[in-house]
């Protein structure tokens, strides 16, 4: 399943911060899903991923509780840690990532994830977003209310989730 939604940074003022002040954003979080009848094991999401531009920039979120998270080259990856068990019909965000959009788009928004458990074969989600659908996107979210509504269709076009696939909506929340 999928997380969704999107905002604007707000302005930290004399804050110190990594996040850049009053930026577009949209972010994206991996649900993992027992769908089986026994406790999954030894969970695991990786998420490679790269554009649209120098100027946007990428941040991960740091795991929940029982799972580890490290960085590799443009690209994340979250272990849950040993004895970590997700029951049957249990969910859990394995991955969150917040992309910091800044014009200009050069670049396609790129992500591939992979996903499992033990005992169940490696699932795989590969998108390639064109980056003029991205400059869409941002200027429908600038242009309009920036309402949680807005960042969620922000997101939703960012990361090319469709209408057809499970996702949870930022108002849900």
């Amino acid at each position: 399943m999928w997380g969704l939604g999107g905002s604007t940074t707000p302005d930290f003022g004399h804050v110190i911060s990594t996040r850049p002040a009053l930026r577009p954003n949209a972010w994206l979080q991996v649900l993992l899903v027992n769908n089986g009848v026994v406790m999954a094991r030894d969970l695991y999401a990786n998420i490679q991923m790269s554009g649209p531009g120098e100027a946007s920039g990428w941040e991960f979120n740091k795991p929940q509780p029982g799972w580890q998270g490290t960085e590799s080259v443009h690209a994340w990856h979250a272990v849950a840690q040993d004895g970590y068990k997700l029951a049957p019909s249990a969910c859990v965000c394995a991955l969150s990532v917040i992309l910091y959009l800044k014009p200009p788009f050069t670049d396609d928004v790129y992500y591939n994830i992979t996903l499992g458990c033990a005992g169940a074969p490696i699932q795989m989600i590969e998108r390639r977003i064109p980056h003029a659908e991205v400059e869409e996107a941002y200027q429908c979210f600038v242009t309009g209310d920036r309402a949680k509504k807005a960042g969620f269709e922000l997101a939703r076009r960012v990361f090319g989730i469709g209408d057809e696939q499970n996702v949870k909506d930022a108002e849900e929340e």
